[in-house]
């Protein structure tokens, strides 16, 4: 089956839209947004045909890998720094096309770039983190769409003192 020339492949299963209010966000979370088919062929293409890099972090002067993999991919074909890691962006495939159109669709966002991020097994993760610093937080989106297995995805406030320690777990997905 080409799952890239069918119209509407929806699981049978309703697409169900959350919003979560959160202190200095909006969260929306779209359960079931692509089906169990376009979801195990994606992951699978994804997973075979993905450039992954192995990124690298300083700790205490010792080189150690992320427990993780990453590719870059958008708009444009260049080298970007990341992580203090430079990084060839390679540009979109018709995976991600097809991700990212359906994706803009529902949101009347347009997305220039994407990070791929493997993680290989239980082992592998990414402590807190900040996806932008001071000024470049404001009003930014973010699109994040998971394939394989579930995990949780939880959020914390950055600045404000009384919400520091809450953490809210949107789903495992």
């Amino acid at each position: 089956m080409d799952l890239f020339n069918q119209t509407n492949l929806f699981s049978t299963e309703e697409v169900r839209k959350t919003v979560y209010d959160l202190p200095g966000a909006d969260v929306i979370l779209f359960e079931n947004f692509f089906s169990i088919e376009e979801s195990n062929t994606l992951y699978k293409s994804l997973l075979e045909n993905t450039p992954w890099q192995q990124e690298q972090i300083s700790i205490q002067g010792k080189l150690v890998d992320y427990p993780r993999l990453t590719a870059w991919y958008g708009d444009v074909d260049k080298d970007i720094k990341y992580t203090n890691t430079k990084s060839k962006m390679h540009l979109w495939n018709n995976d991600l096309l097809f991700i990212k159109e359906r994706i803009e669709k529902e949101v009347d966002i347009k997305f220039t770039r994407c990070l791929l991020n493997y993680y290989r097994d239980g082992k592998d993760s990414v402590d807190w983190h900040q996806d932008y610093k001071g000024e470049q937080r404001k009003n930014k989106v973010i699109g994040s769409v998971t394939f394989g297995a579930t995990r949780p995805f939880q959020l914390k406030h950055i600045s404000r003192t009384d919400l520091k320690r809450v953490r809210h777990s949107i789903s495992k997905w």
